[in-house]
């Protein structure tokens, strides 16, 4: 990754593409978080690359000469970049060339690393099981209310890194700074207090939470104006797309995942006949998780909501990420 990013010969991007793929997917995706860092901004490089230098013939195409604003309109006009149609009709070549193939990579990646939260299940120490005999009130009273304290002061640290994660959205500077706070700053803070996850499953949420947070500061970037006033900068444009639409796909594959834990978790009640599983149940992560889901991506949306208004394609992703949030709640 470092290799083609230095040298930026445009020749051996979509070598190096394929190389780091076929790692990642040869590792399903368990790789450390160091490593993800590299792998996102590769791709990311890859992508700003072909996406600062349009052509005629250049991925991603922001614009279709002679089409007038009421054809502009219609969805067949607007091609998702994540879209994979194009490779079927080609037999698996990949016409956008580099950046194309960046893209759909960067896809992959979300797919198979957010997969392994379907094995993660399996990995949780569990919950306190209902039916224990205690030594007495005295102690069910002092383990509820030990309960109740530690929960709200993790809610306030919750609030508090998320809010920190926020403002180090907003800021600009350099994405491997950011990937690294995103980790040892706010990832830890707001994950490794779980005492129903071991070291691992604390692992990969702090990634997943540095991955979303890598995506809503692409999400979040302003599009500026060419000289003419009119047409947007293209690698604006271009990056804003293809961040909603991985946003869109990280929520898709995440609620794809917790459906998995959901029939596992029914599965296990019944065969256990209990009326709830105590063994399977929402772990402090989950919970975590889906509080910085909604306070990340929903104020993305709110940023973007000028952009969708200037930009029937920008709106549309705009409606599909808030569509699947509603289907996920």
């Amino acid at each position: 990754c470092d290799v083609a990013s230095y040298t930026a010969r445009e020749t051996n991007f979509l070598p190096c593409i394929e190389f780091v793929s076929e790692a990642v997917s040869y590792a399903e995706g368990n790789v450390s978080s160091r490593t993800m860092g590299y792998v996102i901004r590769f791709y990311l490089f890859v992508f700003y690359f072909g996406a600062s230098v349009p052509t005629a013939s250049s991925w991603p195409r922001n614009k279709i000469s002679g089409v007038s604003r009421k054809a502009g309109l219609d969805e067949a006009n607007d091609t998702l970049l994540l879209s994979e149609e194009d490779l079927k009709s080609n037999r698996g070549y990949v016409p956008g060339g580099a950046p194309q193939a960046g893209s759909l990579a960067f896809k992959e990646l979300v797919s198979i690393f957010l997969g392994r939260l379907q094995k993660m299940s399996s990995m949780l120490k569990g919950q306190s099981q209902s039916g224990n005999i205690l030594g007495g009130m005295e102690e069910d009273m002092d383990l509820y209310v030990s309960s109740l304290v530690d929960g709200a002061v993790h809610q306030v640290d919750v609030a508090n890194y998320t809010q920190l994660a926020l403002h180090q959205i907003h800021r600009s500077g350099g994405s491997e700074l950011f990937w690294h706070d995103m980790l040892t700053s706010c990832g830890t803070g707001l994950f490794a207090s779980d005492p129903s996850s071991t070291k691992a499953v604390k692992d990969f949420y702090i990634t997943s939470f540095a991955l979303l947070a890598s995506l809503v500061k692409v999400g979040s970037g302003k599009v500026r104006k060419l000289s003419n006033r009119i047409d947007p900068v293209p690698r604006d444009l271009s990056s804003k797309l293809l961040s909603i639409e991985l946003i869109h796909h990280f929520l898709k594959e995440w609620g794809r995942a917790l459906k998995f834990i959901e029939a596992k978790r029914s599965k296990y009640d019944k065969q256990a006949k209990r009326p709830k599983s105590d063994f399977l149940e929402d772990t402090q992560s989950i919970v975590t998780m889906a509080y910085n889901i909604r306070r990340l991506v929903v104020p993305c949306l709110l940023m973007n909501t000028r952009p969708g208004l200037e930009d029937i394609k920008v709106f549309r992703r705009i409606m599909k990420v808030v569509t699947e949030i509603w289907c996920n709640t």
